[in-house]
């Protein structure tokens, strides 16, 4: 439903703050 949908937008989210500029600074 939309809370699962959300729940996905979260977590991408937290992937494009958290992940990505580690990899950056690799």
């Amino acid at each position: 439903g939309i809370s699962s949908y959300e729940g996905k937008i979260a977590s991408y989210k937290h992937f494009t703050c958290n992940v990505l500029p580690r990899i950056k600074d690799l």
